[in-house]
């Protein structure tokens, strides 16, 4: 996580822990949240985006609900993925030398996301993997490189 301090003039710092990027639709829907909140207090009271968004996680629970992990799940599950990280683990396992096969990896899917009374993540199984920017192409103007003429 990246923390960085930001100074306002005539106030105290502000650390800035994690920024992240919103839907069009999420956004719009912040917004009116805002301007209900303006105008239920007639400006009296006022927040930033970062403030509401601030207070709705602070107010919920500490972990998620079963049907909101359930909804996660029909939004963002998908096969695909869940090849490719099977994948993952049997190279992983075949360089070790430990024995893994599919049917294993399936089982502990199913039995992951059949959201049992403790929930267990399944990212909890999977290292983390740093991302690697791509190299940027330099382009320079070299006339020893031009046709003569």
């Amino acid at each position: 996580m990246e923390q960085v301090e930001v100074k306002l003039e005539n106030e105290k710092p502000v650390i800035q822990v994690d920024r992240i990027a919103l839907g069009k639709d999420e956004s719009q829907k912040l917004e009116n949240w805002l301007l209900q909140v303006e105008s239920v207090f007639n400006g009296l009271v006022k927040v930033s985006k970062s403030d509401l968004v601030n207070f709705f996680i602070q107010n919920h629970s500490l972990e998620l609900s079963k049907k909101e992990l359930k909804q996660i799940k029909a939004m963002y599950h998908s096969e695909v993925k869940f090849a490719k990280w099977a994948l993952n683990k049997l190279m992983e396992a075949e360089k070790t030398g430990e024995e893994l096969s599919l049917s294993d990896l399936i089982k502990l899917q199913n039995a992951k996301l059949k959201l049992s009374d403790k929930i267990t993540p399944l990212i909890a199984d999977v290292p983390a993997k740093s991302k690697r920017g791509r190299k940027r192409k330099v382009v320079t103007e070299d006339s020893s490189l031009e046709p003569e003429v």
